[in-house]
């Protein structure tokens, strides 16, 4: 299989390596379903080769086009199809292990809730259930705020919500019990030493002309001498299991 496990975001592995620990794998079968799975690298790819029996769900055609090719080069099938994380297309109780990546950030809080109760209820007794969350810690922040915690700013080309959190403000998710939590945060030091003070001010007037801007314009100035040491992406990490009694 011609994989790049760079791509792969590192904290599936934390999930893979318990998920595989003689605690679970021994008394769970091999399933697991991916909320999101679409994309050039889908993760799955990484748990098939683990020996799981693989299921992912994606609501965009673009992306799940990209997981087909995917597995049409590698000759692998991922089971990968066209489906909603707040409206999965499964029955209760499918799956022994459940994941999303970057998939709940898209989401308003609201719906966000929505899909988690979603992911419980595929998730057989016993198993776990792995989700990230945007931190608020995320520096600078910028975007345009439309409710508490949620922001709009760029993804490519068009504006997208991105729903961002206090450090302790997911736990009131769950029903289930949390068995690991993290948060970590990336700091880009490259990028953004190499931008001049001209180019950080421009970035400014252009979260300005977007109504995107959290600060005033002196404020976002100062804040040039931090960068190298501040700018990071910061997520917090969970990995929930489900009771084995109701």
């Amino acid at each position: 299989m011609k994989t790049n496990p760079r791509v792969w975001p590192a904290p599936l592995y934390t999930f893979l390596r318990i998920i595989n620990s003689s605690q679970f794998a021994n008394s769970l079968e091999k399933k697991v379903l991916d909320c999101g799975a679409g994309g050039t690298y889908p993760p799955l790819a990484l748990f098939h080769e683990h020996g799981y029996e693989t299921w992912g769900i994606d609501i965009s055609d673009i992306q799940i086009e990209r997981a087909h090719t995917f597995c049409r080069e590698n000759r692998v099938d991922l089971n990968i199809i066209k489906g909603d994380v707040r409206n999965i297309p499964f029955k209760d109780e499918s799956f022994s292990f459940v994941y999303e990546m970057y998939t709940l950030c898209h989401l308003s809080k609201r719906d966000t809730g929505i899909a988690i109760k979603e992911m419980e209820r595929v998730l057989k007794r016993g198993g776990l259930c792995f989700l990230g969350f945007m931190s608020l810690d995320i520096w600078p922040l910028v975007g345009k705020e439309v409710n508490s915690g949620e922001f709009y700013f760029y993804e490519g080309r068009n504006p997208v919500v991105h729903s961002l959190y206090a450090d302790f403000e997911p736990d009131t998710y769950f029903r289930l019990d949390i068995v690991y939590k993290e948060k970590k945060a990336v700091v880009y030091h490259e990028g953004s030493a190499k931008k001049s003070r001209k180019e950080w001010a421009d970035e400014y007037d252009v979260l300005r002309m977007e109504e995107w801007a959290t600060c005033s314009r002196e404020e976002w100035i100062t804040m040039y001498e931090e960068r190298t040491s501040k700018f990071n992406w910061s997520e917090l990490y969970y990995i929930v299991r489900k009771p084995l009694e109701p």
